[in-house]
């Protein structure tokens, strides 16, 4: 069966809506044409499938949000551009499809940015499965020409044999991305390779007990001197082992030694090193699920590139942040970005970029939960039982080290809580309880959380640190089935600290409250009134700025399952 699609799509982006002027490039265009040919569920022989697309849209296309898959820029070698307008996409190929055996698919695509980009990109993907085999490959090569000529070649693959639940497999992710000046023969900084394999056999499958032995290899070569040079290689051998008890208890795992050979002390000024590393996971749930528990641990250790962020102009409304010019000097500083406020001024996004200085780290990671849910077992039962039936509650414990810190004790303790600046790198801390009253009772529900959450880590330019905690209630209550009142109550503080942008620094003591009254008499029909109110008084050293604000408004929304839905609002805030 044959099936051709197309797209099309106007846009209208007026800059200045109160003038005439300069309105030939308001309106854009963008169309899209698919063809593929679907394969016979009845044929068992190998079909051939062709398939071909063909992409466009003129300079003066606005999208309004993003169409593109999340990996086409990184695909493309696209990620140090931006602004880019007035494309032609398009690509040919076909697949070889049998049915019970798999598929693999050969796609030629091209893209062409007019005077300021172009490439060709070769796709080779592969599914296969025969007499035990299995075979999974994704595999391209990049040719790009014009604002970056690079040539990227990257392939994934995974092939091995299995034997009832014995398999024995090979694995392995490489890349090889070279950028050139403007010449095309000069090698420039951004360049990178690496080759990551894996060897192993295993053992089980879901149902049982299972067991892995491996052996991993790592290649990394980064640009040095106007080539590629092999900077660092790592070889790991390690096991996994997972422990299924019953369906209600499981137990994982993974310890591995990792050797870590630094090839050329000119990229990375480290020294060679042995680390353990090592992963316990438990879940466990007892009394038919009223009580449930997950645990887990890990360790580790490695280099990582510092890093620092940077902020990226973003199609309008596309972005977080907004820049306020406040020395008006026409340079944006880092503290003249802040979180935008209204989606419409959301222009810049923060990303981080990798320095090229190297430290050694070592992670510890420790994840914790408890619920606690009486109900399951005594949902029917009287008295004090009964009571304690309404009452449910959950708890999430989160705690990320990464510090330069070698002293053995210190390394493996999750709990070590304050490590000085001169080894930390990065810490993150979460913990959040929330009690529970009546929670799946129809008619009337309380509920109250504590959360407290603080992270720092180091940047290039310093420190930057986050603190929020808070204490919130909130209670719901159905009158009939129609009318559904909610309010919340919050009291909390935040605080931001920064080595490096003293003018983002502040510590908030915050007063919050919600309210909403619903009204919904069939499953189609819904109107909302809302309300809010908060308070937020930063601190005397810090400024002592105050901030009130008021909000009220309404929605309403009419809906079908066949048919969409259409909703509106209106909100006044003061």
């Amino acid at each position: 069966r044959n099936v051709i699609s197309t797209e099309g799509a106007l846009t209208v982006r007026d800059v200045n809506t109160f003038s005439a002027l300069d309105s030939e490039d308001d309106v854009g265009f963008g169309g899209k044409i698919t063809y593929k040919r679907q394969p016979s569920v009845e044929d068992s022989s190998w079909q051939i499938l062709p398939l071909a697309e063909l992409e466009f849209t003129d300079r003066n296309f606005s999208a309004i949000e993003r169409f593109r898959a999340v990996e086409f820029e990184r695909n493309w070698n696209l990620l140090q551009l931006q602004g880019l307008s007035g494309f032609l996409f398009g690509n040919a190929g076909a697949r070889v499809v049998q049915n019970g055996t798999g598929s693999a698919e050969l796609l030629a695509e091209f893209l062409d940015y007019a005077d300021t980009l172009s490439g060709t990109r070769i796709n080779v993907l592969a599914n296969l499965k025969k007499g035990g085999w299995f075979l999974d490959n994704i595999g391209s090569a990049l040719t790009t020409e014009g604002a970056i000529n690079s040539q990227f070649v990257r392939n994934k693959i995974h092939v091995g044999k299995r034997w009832n639940k014995l398999t024995l497999g090979y694995s392995d992710e490489y890349e090889d991305n070279q950028r050139f000046g403007s010449a095309g023969d000069t090698l420039i900084s951004g360049s990178y390779g690496f080759y990551d394999g894996k060897a192993y056999i295993a053992h089980g499958d879901s149902s049982t007990h299972q067991f892995e032995l491996f052996y991993r290899e790592r290649l990394d070569r980064a640009f040095n001197a106007g080539s590629l040079s092999g900077s660092a290689r790592a070889e790991q051998v390690g096991g996994v082992v997972k422990f299924r008890f019953s369906a209600d208890h499981r137990l994982s795992l993974n310890v591995s030694n990792r050797k870590l050979i630094i090839l050329n002390e000119e990229i990375i000024d480290q020294d060679p090193e042995n680390t353990l590393l090592g992963r316990v996971e438990h879940n466990l749930r007892l009394l038919r699920g009223s009580v449930s528990t997950n645990t887990f641990y890990e360790i580790g250790s490695g280099l990582e590139q510092q890093k620092e962020f940077v902020y990226i102009e973003v199609q309008p409304g596309q972005g977080s942040y907004v820049w306020n010019d406040y020395n008006e000097d026409g340079v944006k500083d880092l503290v003249e970005f802040e979180v935008a406020q209204f989606a419409y001024e959301a222009n810049y996004i923060r990303t981080f970029i990798p320095s090229n200085d190297y430290v050694r780290t070592f992670t510890n990671a420790f994840n914790q939960t408890l619920n606690l849910n009486p109900g399951a077992v005594w949902s029917n039962a009287e008295g004090w039982k009964k009571v304690l039936a309404r009452v449910s509650n959950m708890t999430a414990i989160r705690i990320d080290r990464k510090t330069t810190h070698e002293n053995s004790a210190d390394r493996f303790n999750p709990f070590i809580l304050e490590v000085s600046d001169t080894s930390l790198l990065s810490f993150g801390s979460n913990f959040r309880n929330t009690l529970f009253i009546n929670r799946t009772n129809p008619v009337f529900g309380v509920n109250y959380t504590f959360q407290d959450s603080r992270n720092k880590a180091l940047l290039t330019n310093g420190f930057e640190s986050r603190t929020y905690g808070f204490h919130e209630v909130a209670v719901r209550v159905n009158l009939k089935s129609a009318i559904t009142f909610q309010t919340t109550a919050r009291l909390g503080e935040r605080e931001n600290r920064s080595d490096f942008l003293n003018g983002r620094n502040y510590l908030l003591d915050e007063e919050e409250a919600t309210f909403e009254a619903a009204y919904q008499p069939t499953p189609t029909y819904r109107v909302s009134l809302m309300g809010g109110w908060s308070d937020k008084l930063n601190s005397l050293e810090l400024g002592g700025e105050r901030a009130q604000s008021f909000s009220a408004g309404f929605t309403m929304k009419v809906s079908d399952i066949k048919k969409g839905s259409v909703e509106g609002q209106f909100s006044v805030v003061d």
